[in-house]
């Protein structure tokens, strides 16, 4: 029985160790990569390298956004002036309008006369007639 025993037992060991995955970092990206590992271990280590150009690409779309601000605030600003500069139409537009009611007053007041003198035309006319038949 001992000799069974004595092979049995190696032969269970060397089953177990040959049985159980190596583990370790199964990312070929990674600086620490085992090609050998046949389970990951979550062990993998990057390098921070790459990172930085991610940042220069953050900072150079954060200065393309600064300037689509800045453009858009001057795009602001011009449409105030565009507002003022109609507000100062409309002011004159306002003062063409009281000039032309200003006109009409007037030509009312001209058609007024008018009525006037021929009122008093047709009186002197009349007069004249009166006049002529006696």
């Amino acid at each position: 029985m001992k000799k069974v025993i004595a092979i049995i037992l190696p032969l269970t060991l060397l089953c177990v160790v040959s049985c159980s995955k190596e583990k370790g970092c199964t990312d070929a990206a990674a600086t620490n990569y085992m090609a050998s590992a046949e389970e990951d271990d979550n062990s993998c280590l990057y390098d921070s390298t790459g990172t930085d150009s991610l940042n220069v690409e953050i900072d150079s779309v954060n200065t393309s956004t600064d300037s689509l601000e800045t453009d858009i605030d001057s795009l602001n600003t011009n449409t105030d002036d565009f507002d003022t500069e109609i507000d100062s139409v409309n002011t004159g537009t306002d003062s063409l309008d009281t000039d032309i009611d200003s006109l009409n007053t007037n030509t009312d007041d001209f058609d007024t006369e008018i009525d006037s003198v021929n009122t008093g035309m047709d009186s002197l006319n009349n007069d004249v007639d009166s006049l002529n038949t006696d």
